[in-house]
């Protein structure tokens, strides 16, 4: 396995969870769940560092998560008015989606001030845990480099 391989498979084990069912829902959107991959790695690790879509489902497959895919049968227009079908991505993750959630909000600087107290100090921590997560795990960013100059 490449360094940048396992950089990316210690990154999912470490902040995401697994859904206990296989729902198909806006939230656990394979594209999405990519961005949010991407953009946090941006943000917090290398602005030069990003993921391919391949590579990604390749992590969670090895991490032990199931990449789905919404069947013809699955797809009603009275789902469709009612918001419970995204026809635009048509993979989806079986992750828990308070991880993707909590990922985004530590890229945010301000927040509204009804959220909750508990909600912040778990932002916080998780900020502190990538940055301690980098220091760990920079030497594989870093030996990937050497290798594909």
């Amino acid at each position: 396995m490449n360094p940048r391989s396992e950089f990316l498979l210690k990154f999912i084990k470490r902040y995401y969870s697994k859904s206990q069912v296989k729902r198909r829902t806006s939230k656990n959107q394979a594209g999405k769940t990519i961005y949010t991959i991407n953009k946090t790695v941006k943000t917090f690790f290398d602005k030069k560092m990003e993921f391919s879509e391949k590579e990604i489902f390749k992590a969670f497959k090895k991490s032990g998560y199931t990449i789905m895919e919404s069947d013809v049968d699955e797809f009603t227009w009275e789902r469709f008015h009612q918001n419970h079908v995204l026809i635009m991505y048509n993979y989806f993750i079986n992750i828990n989606t308070q991880c993707n959630s909590y990922l985004t909000l530590t890229r945010r600087s301000g927040f509204a001030p009804n959220i909750k107290e508990e909600t912040l100090e778990k932002i916080a921590l998780l900020k502190e845990d990538l940055k301690i997560f980098w220091i760990e795990n920079k030497d594989l960013f870093f030996a990937f480099a050497e290798l594909t100059r």
